[in-house]
């Protein structure tokens, strides 16, 4: 079964560790989202999906036009990114339930 997109969001990655925000992908009313389509553009980034923050050398790169695909509510809720080089990065994500 193919799930319907309930959510979209951009989140700048510049300073400190970015998170994915809960109220878009988890709402109070509606279904939560099963997968979230994760684009990244701009400065090199590194992220994590157990829950722990990257730094700046931990953690799995991700560079302008990688694509990742989270198919889990656990991962969504674990996802962690931070800015790894001096440009800002961007992560464009579509929630799918």
């Amino acid at each position: 079964m193919i799930g319907d997109s309930i959510g979209f969001e951009e989140i700048s990655v510049d300073v400190g560790v970015a998170s994915l925000n809960s109220a878009i992908y988890d709402p109070a009313v509606g279904d939560a989202a099963a997968k979230a389509f994760i684009t990244a553009e701009g400065g090199a980034m590194r992220y994590r999906i157990d829950g722990l923050d990257p730094t700046d050398t931990t953690g799995h790169p991700l560079l302008d036009s990688d694509f990742l695909e989270l198919k889990s509510i656990y991962l969504i809720r674990k996802f962690r990114a931070i800015k790894q080089s001096t440009s800002a990065g961007k992560l464009s994500v579509t929630y799918e339930s």
